[in-house]
């Protein structure tokens, strides 16, 4: 039985991370959380090789890797954490597209919130708050804990829909599909 999974992450120093597993049965398995670098606690090369391996975990079994890709930062530590996570991301990625081929579905801060929460600027608390209207069964289960990890399943169902921000108003129209917010 081939499973495809596609792996939502929201990089940073808590990496909020969400994967949906698909058979060819359709049976499908949605799991979601975060992983927290303490980045004051450990040595640097810890923290980056801990983070690696947490990633290369998830990224082992993936077929699709959806991604936040942050172009502007708010100041330049977060521009050069941000930026070595993305490295070490990508190098995950290598050395996982040796064994199968990986796609790469990113998504900029701006088209995720609108796609949420149909505002573009919308807060994390917004965020969230669309991720527990969405997902009901996870913030049921196992609540939504972070921003991160709403972020996460809101990038990994950008991926699903190939990146097409399919619950807008024109695509609505022509694809007769429901929007994720109502709106």
């Amino acid at each position: 039985m081939e499973i495809v999974r596609y792996l939502g992450l929201d990089l940073g120093t808590t990496t909020g991370y969400a994967y949906k597993d698909i058979d060819l049965e359709t049976q499908t398995v949605l799991k979601s959380g975060i992983g927290q670098i303490k980045m004051g606690k450990l040595p640097m090369p810890e923290r980056w090789q801990l983070f690696f391996a947490r990633v290369s975990s998830l990224m082992e079994p993936a077929t699709v890797v959806c991604y936040e890709q942050v172009r502007h930062h708010a100041g330049v530590r977060a521009a050069h954490v941000y930026g070595a996570f993305l490295a070490l991301m990508e190098l995950a990625a290598h050395e996982t597209i040796v064994q199968r081929p990986l796609r790469f579905v990113p998504v900029n801060p701006t088209q995720l919130k609108k796609f949420a929460t149909g505002k573009g600027t919308a807060s994390k608390l917004h965020m969230i708050d669309a991720a527990h209207k969405y997902f009901p069964d996870m913030a049921r289960t196992l609540g939504i804990r972070s921003h991160d990890e709403a972020d996460a399943l809101w990038i990994l169902q950008w991926g699903l829909q190939d990146g097409r921000p399919t619950h807008r108003e024109e695509d609505e129209a022509s694809l007769g599909e429901p929007s994720p917010t109502g709106k």
